[in-house]
């Protein structure tokens, strides 16, 4: 139940901050303030939904690890861009909106290191390129799926943002399956490889 929780964490926490980061594309601001309100809104409790489920592994306290500085102050950031969105200017808030994103990345990158300690330097490269673009394909798909919403009821709307969305998505697809064969032709001498793909372990009903 522990790796369930610890999952459910990391992809929630992945779809936040990828969804963070791409609310900064241009085309996005021909939307409307509404989309930025209901995103904002969205992956702020994404964020609070995935602490609250589960958590990262390994707590050691608030301010005796940097995943837990980097994450307080990704949702510090991100709770006071939808203040601004609200009250402020909103399309002035691009800089919050990277700020944000940056902390985010940085506290999800922090989890490699005290996750996998055993992890060689090149291994750790490579599931932060790995974590990096889960969190944009997450973003990409949900943000993509709520922006096709606006046109129901907005048919006049550009097609250019859900256009921009869909080939991120499309060209993150690939770019993240490629990386995942990568690493099956890495580990493939590894028995427990082998017993994931033949389903013997739980691992292998996520592969």
């Amino acid at each position: 139940m522990e790796r369930i929780q610890i999952i459910l964490f990391l992809v929630l926490g992945q779809l936040a901050v990828g969804g963070t980061f791409l609310l900064s594309l241009p085309s996005l601001t021909t939307v409307g303030i509404a989309f930025y309100r209901t995103n904002g809104i969205v992956f702020g409790v994404t964020l609070l939904l995935g602490y609250l489920i589960g958590g990262p592994p390994g707590e050691t306290g608030v301010f005796q690890n940097s995943f837990f500085i980097f994450f307080s102050l990704f949702a510090i950031t991100l709770f006071f861009y939808n203040l601004r969105l609200w009250f402020r200017r909103p399309y002035s808030s691009a800089s919050l909106l990277w700020t944000a994103a940056t902390l985010g990345t940085a506290s999800l990158l922090s989890l490699l290191f005290y996750m996998g300690q055993e992890l060689s330097i090149l291994r750790r490269l490579w599931l932060s390129l790995y974590f990096v673009i889960s969190s944009l394909l997450l973003g990409s798909g949900v943000l993509a799926m709520l922006l096709g919403h606006s046109y129901l009821t907005r048919p006049a709307l550009s097609i250019v943002p859900l256009q921009q969305l869909s080939k991120i998505f499309m060209g993150l697809v690939f770019l993240e399956g490629g990386i995942a064969i990568m690493n099956l032709i890495v580990a493939a001498q590894s028995a427990s490889i082998w017993d994931a793909l033949l389903l013997k372990t739980f691992e292998g009903l996520f592969i």
